[in-house]
């Protein structure tokens, strides 16, 4: 969700609007109480060029999950995304992945979410985890004073004409500027946007999982993927565009570790988010 800020009074049921990342990546959302449950098809344009599904796909499916479990969870409050960590596996191909979020612990202040993900097509069914802190605010809008219903739902994000004819990542607009620093810019636009209008939290984890892929693969081999991020939300990114910067902090044969931040351009440089991740050869 990551709908972090001082002001959060924008928020509109229609979200989110026709096209949008959500949409084309055909998310499918059951709940019952506080028994969630988001899937998706992993499709060819959702996996990097040498391996299956990308960890910030994970992380984007981990985002929804996440989210409305603590939305549903400390009603009639609301919640913001502080930190998520996710860890990745495996790296499917092709079949349905699922985020199944549970609780870790529900405080005054703060509400901590742990969310397996599985596969049908992997043999243990695991691959990956994250674990999403939230801190729990005030409602300020109509809309996120409505008390979820109790009652079982099911929604498709997906609409007629929905579905991904192109690489996530260009058709979220990432566009590399500096392979070797991890420099990647995106442009804000509704697509990618929250209920906010900022970034969507989950396109945000998506950006840095590039980023540390381009630097990390400088400095090492050609197949090295991201498969761990712990991700720092700190402010929203509302006027872009989103510019990321990559650090090497330790490399070795087997992988490297990097620090990524993101800044907001149009928003006189402000620091969006930090994060750690760590590159290496793919998942199987």
């Amino acid at each position: 969700m990551s709908d972090q800020s001082a002001t959060t009074n924008d928020l509109s049921p229609s979200y989110p609007p026709t096209p949008h990342i959500l949409r084309d990546l055909g998310i499918v959302f059951e709940m019952q109480a506080l028994d969630c449950r988001a899937s998706l098809e992993v499709v060819p344009h959702l996996c990097s060029n040498v391996s299956g599904v990308r960890a910030g796909t994970l992380g984007m499916l981990i985002d929804v999950a996440a989210g409305a479990y603590a939305t549903r969870a400390v009603a009639p409050n609301w919640v913001a995304t502080c930190d998520m960590v996710v860890n990745q596996f495996a790296a499917p191909h092709a079949g349905v992945i699922a985020a199944c979020p549970r609780l870790l612990r529900h405080g005054k202040s703060t509400i901590v979410v742990e969310v397996d993900v599985t596969s049908e097509s992997q043999p243990d069914g695991l691959i990956g985890m994250g674990t999403v802190t939230f801190s729990i605010l005030e409602s300020r809008s109509e809309f996120q004073r409505t008390d979820p219903s109790e009652d079982s739902m099911r929604s498709e994000f997906a609409v007629e004409g929905s579905g991904l004819v192109q690489p996530v990542l260009d058709r979220i607009g990432a566009s590399v500027v500096d392979e070797c620093a991890g420099e990647v810019e995106l442009a804000l636009s509704p697509y990618v946007g929250n209920t906010l209008g900022a970034l969507q939290g989950g396109v945000l984890t998506m950006l840095l999982d590039y980023s540390a892929e381009c630097a990390g693969r400088s400095v090492g081999e050609r197949d090295w993927v991201t498969h761990d991020l712990i991700v720092h939300f700190l402010s929203l990114g509302k006027a872009g565009p989103l510019r990321s910067h990559a650090r090497i902090l330790k490399t070795s044969s087997h992988g490297a570790k990097l620090r990524v931040e993101v800044h907001d351009k149009g928003k006189d440089n402000r620091l969006v988010s930090v994060a750690t991740a760590d590159v290496g050869p793919a998942p199987a």
